[in-house]
């Protein structure tokens, strides 16, 4: 089984903000996760699917974002290499599934994340979850 969605930003995860003695999450950071569990709710058409506690999940990540209204018309796309990073990307989305999707993150064997070219487009995240992950030699990362 096999669920996809996007999410109308490209967030990293925050680092976590200290004070008066305790450690807490920022706003954005719990908006931006509550999106990526309600986007996921949205794909599952209101019915989420959560795997079993041992259930093996492989996710599949692409970012894309536009390019900024300085550059000039001629450039048509330039590789993104400026902030958030792409790990912090996957973090974002694997706190944000945590609970709703599977168990717990333990479970994901196989994150695959890209960030696209810049291009005249919005701000896109697109997440696939595959259920389907049992049988291992489909993984092309393995030798």
């Amino acid at each position: 089984m096999t669920i996809e969605f996007t999410l109308p930003f490209v967030h990293g995860l925050q680092r976590p903000r200290t004070g008066k003695g305790f450690v807490y999450d920022t706003a954005r950071n719990r908006a931006d996760k509550k999106a990526v569990a309600d986007a996921y709710r949205e794909a599952c058409y209101h019915k989420p699917f959560k795997a079993e506690r041992n259930q093996p999940v492989r996710i599949y990540i692409k970012a894309a974002r536009s390019l900024p209204k300085t550059t000039p018309k001629c450039v048509l796309f330039e590789h993104d290499t400026h902030k958030p990073d792409i790990d912090n990307i996957e973090k974002l989305v694997l706190d944000g599934l945590n609970g709703v999707a599977y168990e717990d993150d333990a479970q994901v064997i196989e994150l695959k994340a890209t960030k696209l070219p810049r291009s005249r487009c919005k701000d896109t995240t697109y997440v696939t979850v595959d259920f389907g992950a049992a049988n291992l030699k489909e993984s092309t990362w393995q030798s």
